[in-house]
C-alpha cells in the first residue's frame, strides 16, 4: 500500500466527526479485547453506543475495521493518546503530552475505499486539480482542497483518479482538520516490462537481525543450478544507530533488494515466513533487545513486497523450518546467510513449479511431489517444501562419518544428533571473513551503515 500524504489548505471543520469516530474506535477495540467477533462487534457498535448521530453505518462499520486492524497488530495493551500523555493527564502534571493528549486520541478520521463507489463511497475526487470533496451524509458536502508538492505524487494521484472514475481501483482516505492521506494500492504503479523474465530464475533471501544474505540462482532442475548472485549485508553497524536512521536504511535496502530482482530479470523472489513475537528469548537483555526492538523486520518485509508489486516481481513467503540447518551442511564453504539463502532458493524453486506454475509433472527433472506439503495458514501464504533428498553420500565428510555410524536416514535424525553432540554446523561469518576478501561497499552512499560484502 502506498500512502501519499497532503497538507490541505482550504478551512476545514471536522472535529465533531473525528470524535465521534475516534469513540466508536476506542468502543470497538475494548470489545475485541474482550473476545467478540467483528459482527458481534459492529452490531454493538450500532445498537449500544450513544453520541454517534454524525456516523451511519458505514463510518460505523470502518471504525470497527481500524479497531480489529489495531488489536491484531498491538494487542490488548494499547493506550490510545499515548501512555505517557495518560499518566501525565491522569496524576495532574502539566506536560506537553498531557495537554496534546486528547488532540492525540482525536486526530484522524478513517473511510476505507471501495472500488464499486468510483474509489470511496465518502469522496468525490478531483485529484489532478488537487481537490476531494467529503460526503458524510446525503445532505452535507465539504469542499477539501489540498496541496502536492512531489511530481511522481502527483502522477501516482492522476492515475489512482483515472482507476477509480472506471471503478478499478480503491482509495482509502484519512483525514485531519490538517492533512489528508491517499492510501492506494501499489499494482496501479506497475509498469509493463519489455523484457521478460527469466525462466526459473530465483532469488531468495535469509533475514536476520544483523545479517541478510541474498542470492540469484538459474535451476535447471531441483539439484543442478547455478549462482549469479551472492550478497551479504552487514547490519551490525547500522543496529547502533538512532530508530529514523534505522527505519530509513531499512526502506532503502528493501528497495535495492527489489531493484536488484527486477534487474536480473528474477522469475520469482522467495523468503522466510517469519513469525516472531516479542518476547523474552532467554539470551539476556542485548538479544531481546535486538530482535524484539531494533530488528525492523515488518517494515522491511512490508516495503520490500510493496516494491516487488510495483516492478511486476512475483514473490512467496517460505516456510524458514531447518533452512539454515540444510543449506548449511549442503554447502559448507558458504557462511551461513548465504547457505541458507540457497535452500531457501530451492524450495521457492520447487513451490513454484509445483504450485504456482504447475507444470512440474511435464517433464523427467520433475521435484519430488511427495515432498510438497501445502498447508493453509491464510489465503495468501502456504507452507513449503522443507526437505530434500537425503543423500548420506552427498554430507561433507564429518556429518558422513556420524550419519553412517550411527545409521542416520533423514535431516531430522541428523539435526537432533548434530544437536545433542554440541558440535557447531555454521560457518559464521567472521569466520568465512578470515579466508576471504574483507573489501566492501556501503549501500547507496558513503553515509550509509549497512555493508555490504559479496560472498
Amino acid at each position: 500500500m502506498i500512502s501519499i500524504k497532503c497538507k490541505i489548505t482550504s478551512e476545514l471543520e471536522i472535529g465533531d466527526y473525528v470524535r465521534q469516530f475516534n469513540s466508536v474506535v476506542r468502543f470497538a477495540y475494548n470489545r475485541f479485547v474482550e473476545g467478540k467477533v467483528f459482527s458481534q462487534v459492529y452490531h454493538d457498535c450500532c445498537d449500544n453506543l450513544n453520541h454517534t448521530e454524525l456516523l451511519d453505518a458505514s463510518f460505523k462499520e470502518f471504525a470497527v475495521m481500524q479497531a480489529q486492524q489495531v488489536f491484531h497488530t498491538k494487542g490488548s495493551k494499547v493506550v490510545f493518546g499515548g501512555k505517557k500523555g495518560f499518566l501525565d493527564k491522569k496524576f495532574g502534571h502539566n506536560t506537553q503530552q498531557a495537554k496534546d493528549f486528547a488532540a492525540k486520541r482525536n486526530k484522524w478520521l478513517y473511510c476505507v475505499g471501495r472500488a464499486g463507489f468510483k474509489g470511496n463511497r465518502k469522496f468525490n475526487f478531483d485529484l489532478e486539480n488537487g481537490k476531494v470533496v467529503f460526503k458524510p451524509c446525503r445532505a452535507v458536502k465539504i469542499p477539501i482542497e489540498f496541496i502536492v508538492t512531489s511530481k511522481n505524487e502527483r502522477e501516482m494521484l492522476a492515475r489512482a483518479q483515472f482507476l477509480a472514475s472506471h471503478k478499478q481501483t480503491p482509495i482509502t482516505i484519512q483525514l485531519s482538520s490538517d492533512y489528508i492521506v491517499f492510501q492506494i494500492d501499489e499494482a496501479i504503479m506497475k509498469k509493463p516490462t519489455q523484457e521478460p523474465c527469466v525462466l526459473n530464475r530465483v532469488m531468495a533471501m535469509d533475514a536476520n537481525p544483523n545479517f541478510l544474505g541474498v542470492t540469484v540462482i538459474d535451476f535447471k532442475n531441483e539439484k543442478e543450478k547455478s549462482v549469479i548472485y551472492k550478497k551479504v549485508f552487514d547490519l551490525r553497524k547500522l543496529n547502533k544507530c538512532s530508530k529514523a536512521k534505522i527505519d530509513h536504511e531499512t526502506f532503502e535496502m528493501a528497495q535495492f533488494v527489489a531493484k536488484t530482482a527486477k534487474h536480473y530479470r528474477c522469475e520469482i523472489m522467495g523468503y522466510e515466513d517469519l513469525t516472531i513475537k516479542s518476547k523474552d528469548h532467554k539470551k539476556g537483555k542485548a538479544f531481546n533487545k535486538l530482535v524484539n526492538n531494533t530488528w525492523r523486520r515488518k517494515k522491511f518485509f512490508g516495503n520490500l513486497c510493496k516494491w516487488l508489486n510495483i516492478f511486476g516481481v512475483k514473490h512467496q513467503a517460505i516456510v524458514p523450518a531447518y533452512s539454515s540447518f540444510i543449506g548449511q551442511i549442503q554447502n559448507p564453504d558458504e557462511p551461513d546467510m548465504i547457505a541458507a539463502a540457497l535452500e531457501i532458493a530451492r524450495r521457492t524453486y520447487i513451490f513454484n513449479r509445483v504450485f504456482i506454475r504447475k507444470d512440474a509433472f511435464l517433464d523427467k527433472s520433475k521435484p519430488s511431489v511427495k515432498n510438497c506439503v501445502s498447508n493453509s495458514r491464510d489465503s495468501a501464504t502456504f507452507s513449503s517444501i522443507v526437505f530434500p533428498e537425503f543423500l548420506v553420500t552427498s554430507l561433507p565428510t564429518h556429518w558422513k562419518e556420524m550419519a553412517e555410524t550411527k545409521r542416520l536416514g533423514s535431516w531430522k535424525t541428523l539435526y537432533s544428533r548434530i544437536k545433542k553432540s554440541k558440535k557447531s554446523y555454521r560457518l559464521f561469518f567472521d569466520e568465512w571473513l578470515k579466508s576471504h576478501s574483507e573489501n566492501f561497499y556501503r549501500l547507496k552512499s558513503r553515509k550509509s551503515n549497512i555493508l555490504l560484502y559479496f560472498s
